[in-house]
């Protein structure tokens, strides 16, 4: 802690110190004293500042011991931190004196070989002896006749920043001759004349500032990044001061009398002499930018604040250095290292804004002959260059624009400049589509509602020219560029243009457009830019342009999988399609949509314009292939942010005015729409329970086309039919079923809907369950005199029948001639719909009864083919027969179809016998596995009693041989569990007979007669342990 002391009080405190020091010259001593001086206050020290640096002085000039030396310097240094020095000729001799400790005289006053500890602590007085110099002191010596002291102490400093080798030594070094710049800490001090003594005394001293800094960036051998970003701060420094432009437009030339009398050397700072040195300049400026490259990001920051001193301080004088240095700082604006890429920019915007505050012709020619040569880079680069090397350019390209800003638009106003940057970026992204992974590309975990950029994850891997996507991330920052500050009307006309032209970069066309779109919602300046979009009437245009048959209507499957569907468009998808052309069709389909993605966050209003572009977005959702899909539905979901939706279907629900005019007009004109059956699919995917009343209206329309179509051509509707009856199903799922339909009352009550109903149904419930109590006099009776129900509600009026109820009956109407056709596809869509329609009208027995009657027999007749895989689709029909109607159709089942699956697994036993791997592939395995896994559930849902199970376990029993493929004898196991529960007598009758033989005759009991049976299996089979250990089981529990 400073002590308080006036200057007599200090002066007798430290005075006996200052005698014993001159006395005593011993270390010791010399510690002592400046640790005293250390306690003095700035007062105080300011006061006695001579007394207290003459015995210190006098040491110096005659002492050699370096550690007395290195402490005595110590002690000058306290001093003059607490001192402002105002006396020229002590000035003067501190500065020598300081200097003699580091020179030898006798060797052309190079530096001495004294210790290092000494020379930092003369670096470290000397910066404090200019920080505490007056500015009238300053100026004497930056005059001519104290030069050649100055001179000197340049070249001891600049020695020891580019021979020592201790670090700490050279940035002393280096910031002391930054110090001796005009570079001190008192700024209220500086003045502009001092500047330009400044100045004309540096001018002289340039080159070899210049050459040794240089070497000091570039020693490898003892490289340091503090040492390497001092020397670029203080270069920078030095060039300041000596090639300003404030400072050399008020310069004033030395006076010559003075010149005379120093009979030296003196440089003349004007015009030529600034640009002889700045084409020196660049000699050293090419050797040290390189090494940037590799050097760490302190360094890098430090040549950045070096490169924004140059360009905006010196930009005239240095005008031929500017586009080296520019190249430079755009080469790291995109740097890995954030805070270099952002420092960078921060150079480039300010450079940016000098330019058009200045307009600086000159600079902006040399700068677009750069630009220009830098674009003919690109061929060459991108065909045989390194990723590095291309990402590189691209961020060269990119700082380019960054510098241009609000003269891209000038610059591309020229055709052939316009022409050439869209070539480039064309090159850029040319696509590779002869690969597999598009078709190939499977469904992820994320939902389309998370994806940001659909068109990244479906770009990515597809570029011809690159793999590292840092190289697309600066191709949208360059395209982001050219949307903010370009004429976008200009660019919008030339890539609509090109999109028009040019089928080969029609692709990349629209990747540039999109990404030069999305710049205008991402800047905040952009609002004005949208608005006159949108004004002109260009989003509506364009987006009808992007929804054009020619660019949407694509072919994306080939021969076998038709994307198109109906009339021309279905014979045009047998053909086959080349591979590249069919990757090109599903890139350009998930280009458009990222495009129309974009353009539905461009506008304000995209209200109006869904009638557009929701019927062929939801067309593309339905697409084959993933990615398209994948896509599509990011686009909806988009659009309906765009539009103030919270979800998809909630979209759809407010614009079934659009869908049901397109839809309905479509399907009365399929020939020439075939893609209204994949529009209905998707409707039917993206909607909810609201807008079931659409898909009626879209259901029964389908239904009058189907009527008037030939029996052949009904597939594409079918499969529409098939979307609206599963989604049907699902917002429509039938009431869970306690039992069977036996001995129960099925009533056709639709679910209560108010409090007003439930009460009701209530009352009505409670007036059942009493009547039930009562005798045939008293049912009589209460029949003659109704009681009045207190809601005053008929109890046996009929409820109305849903609609969705009324379409699913028009539907399986349709189906019951449809299952005789000879196509297998028209027949497995048939079977398919009548499996899921019938699940919702279970609730609806007067409706769903007369349906399941007349799709019996054609049904039926599906098992007496030998197409396996068919017999498989109807007995799947028959199991959701089965849960919807059980009783109606347990005695046909029974009749009908038990017989016939009973025979199939009968015959197919021996077939499957001791089958291996290959035989699982088989459509009859299938078949087999199919029912071995459902006839046990539907035997439990239809209650089917001893004859049936009876027929069935004798055909199932057989399959737990070991000798069956492990599949079927696992199902075979289940099934008969199943078949126990329904009649464990009849199962284990078949299961003694089968595998309980014997010699000997065994009865369970005495009344029972003796049969030639065992009592435990009699062979190992662990399938059959397993069945009877269930069977005990079950009969344990039962009693």
């Amino acid at each position: 802690m400073l002590r308080t002391l006036d200057a007599s009080d200090a002066f007798r405190e430290v005075k006996p110190l200052c005698v014993r020091f001159l006395k005593d010259t011993s270390k010791e001593s010399a510690v002592i004293l400046r640790r005293a001086l250390e306690q003095l206050t700035d007062d105080a020290c300011q006061e006695l500042h001579e007394y207290l640096l003459m015995p210190l002085m006098l040491v110096l000039k005659k002492e050699k011991r370096e550690t007395l030396v290195a402490e005595t310097v110590a002690s000058i240094r306290v001093v003059l931190e607490k001192t402002r020095v105002n006396d020229e000729s002590l000035f003067s001799d501190i500065f020598l004196q300081l200097l003699f400790v580091v020179s030898t005289v006798k060797e052309n006053l190079q530096v001495s070989s004294t210790s290092e500890e000494v020379k930092l602590e003369v670096c470290n007085a000397l910066k404090s002896l200019m920080n505490c110099a007056l500015p009238r002191v300053l100026l004497h010596m930056y005059s001519l006749d104290f030069r050649l002291c100055l001179s000197h102490a340049v070249t001891i400093l600049l020695l020891l920043a580019e021979k020592e080798r201790n670090r700490k030594l050279q940035i002393a070094a280096m910031e002391c001759l930054g110090t001796l710049a005009c570079n001190t800490v008192n700024d209220v001090f500086k003045s502009a004349a001092l500047f330009e003594k400044a100045g004309n005394a540096f001018a002289g001293f340039f080159p070899g500032i210049s050459i040794a800094l240089t070497h000091v960036i570039l020693d490898a051998e003892n490289r340091s990044q503090k040492v390497s970003a001092v020397a670029f701060k203080t270069w920078g420094h030095v060039i300041h001061i000596c090639l300003g432009d404030a400072y050399l437009e008020a310069l004033c030339p030395d006076d010559e009398e003075a010149k005379q009398k120093t009979k030296m050397p003196v440089v003349c700072r004007n015009e030529e002499w600034a640009k002889s040195t700045a084409e020196k300049l660049c000699i050293l400026v090419d050797k040290v930018l390189p090494s940037l490259a590799t050097c760490e990001d302190r360094v890098k920051l430090a040549a950045l604040e070096w490169a924004r001193t140059l360009l905006l301080r010196c930009s005239r004088s240095l005008e031929v250095l500017a586009p080296t240095i520019l190249q430079m700082v755009l080469a790291l604006s995109a740097d890995d290292s954030e805070g270099v890429s952002i420092q960078s920019r921060s150079v480039l915007d300010e450079v940016s804004s000098q330019m058009m505050a200045l307009d600086s012709l000159s600079l902006t020619e040399i700068l677009e002959e750069d630009f220009h040569r830098t674009l003919g880079k690109f061929p060459r680069v991108f065909r045989m260059g390194s990723e590095d090397e291309k990402l590189n350019l691209v961020k060269l390209l990119c700082g380019y624009l960054r510098i241009f800003r609000t003269k891209i638009a000038k610059i591309l106003m020229s055709p052939t400049v316009c022409q050439r940057l869209f070539g480039i970026l064309f090159l850029v992204t040319e696509f590779d589509t002869g690969k597999l992974n598009l078709l190939a590309e499977q469904a992820t975990t994320l939902d389309f509602q998370d994806a940001v950029n659909p068109a990244i994850n479906c770009c990515r891997n597809q570029f011809m020219h690159f793999t590292n996507m840092n190289i697309y991330r600066e191709f949208t920052v360059v395209c982001k560029l050219l949307g903010t500050y370009g004429d976008i009307i200009m660019l919008m006309d030339t890539l609509r243009n090109r999109i028009e032209e040019s089928a080969r970069h029609r692709k990349q066309a629209i990747l540039v457009l999109t990404n030069v779109l999305r710049s205008l919602t991402e800047d905040t300046e952009g609002g004005h830019t949208s608005a006159k979009l949108e004004d002109s009437g260009f989003i509506g245009s364009l987006l009808e342009h992007f929804v054009s048959r020619n660019l949407w209507d694509l072919p994306l499957t080939g021969a076998g999988g038709a994307e198109n569907t109906g009339g021309a468009t279905q014979q045009h998808s047998l053909c086959i399609i080349p591979l590249d052309k069919m990757n090109s069709n599903i890139l350009q389909s998930c280009l458009l949509l990222d495009a129309v993605a974009v353009l539905s966050q461009l506008s304000n209003n995209f209200q109006p314009l869904l009638r557009i572009c929701l019927c062929p977005i939801l067309e593309k959702a339905d697409s084959q292939n993933y990615l398209v899909s994948h896509v599509a539905c990011t686009t909806l979901w988009q659009v309906a942010k765009a539009c103030g939706y919270s979800s998809i279907s909630e979209l759809i629900h407010h614009n079934t005015d659009y869908i049901a005019n397109t839809v309905l007009f479509k399907l009365r004109h399929p020939d020439s729409h075939g893609d209204v059956t994949r529009i209905v699919q998707a409707l039917a995917k993206h909607s909810d329970k609201s807008s079931a009343g659409l898909l009626e209206d879209v259901g029964h329309e389908v239904l009058n086309a189907l009527d008037f179509c030939h029996k052949d051509s009904a597939l594409p509707f079918l499969k529409v039919l098939a979307s609206i009856v599963v989604y049907l199903n699902t917002w429509f799922p039938a009431a869970p079923k306690t039992g069977g339909l036996k001995n129960s009352v099925t009533m056709q009550m639709p679910p209560a809907t108010t409090f007003r109903q439930f009460v009701e149904e209530l009352h009505r419930c409670k007036t059942l369950s009493a009547d039930m109590e009562f005798s045939d006099e008293e049912f009589e009776n209460s029949e003659a005199a109704p009681q009045q129900n207190v809601c005053d509600v008929e109890m046996d009026e009929k409820p109305l029948v849903p609609g969705h109820i009324k379409l699913l009956v028009q539907v399986l109407k349709r189906c019951i001639h449809l299952q005789s056709s000879s196509n297998i596809y028209i027949q497995t869509a048939v079977l398919s719909i009548i499996k899921h329609a019938v699940i919702p009208m279970s609730c609806y027995q007067d409706e769903l009864l007369p349906a399941v009657h007349l799709l019996w027999k054609p049904l039926v007749a599906r098992f007496q083919k030998d197409n396996w895989h068919l017999c498989a689709k109807a007995f799947e029909v028959v199991g959701s027969l089965a849960e919807a109607s059980r009783d109606f159709i347990r005695e046909r089942t029974m009749r009908e179809v038990w017989p016939r699956l009973a025979e199939f697994l009968h015959n197919q036993h021996a077939v499957s016998k001791n089958k291996g791997k290959a035989y699982e592939i088989t459509s009859a395995f299938k078949y087999q596995l199919v029912l071995l896994r459902q006839l046990g559930p539907i035997s439990c849902q239809l209650e089917v009693q001893e004859q049936g199970i009876d027929l069935l376990a004798s055909a199932v029993v057989p399959y737990l041989e070991l000798s069956q493929p492990l599949k079927l004898q696992e199902a075979a196991v289940e099934c008969i569990e199943d078949l126990a529960r329904c009649s464990a007598d009849t199962v284990w009758y078949c299961m003694v007979m089968a595998y309980c033989r014997s010699e000997t005759s065994w009865s369970p009991g005495p009344p029972l007669q003796p049969l030639p049976l065992r009592q435990t299996p009699c062979s190992d089979n662990s399938n059959v342990l397993r069945v009877m250990a269930f069977l005990t089981n079950l009969d344990g529990q039962q009693e």
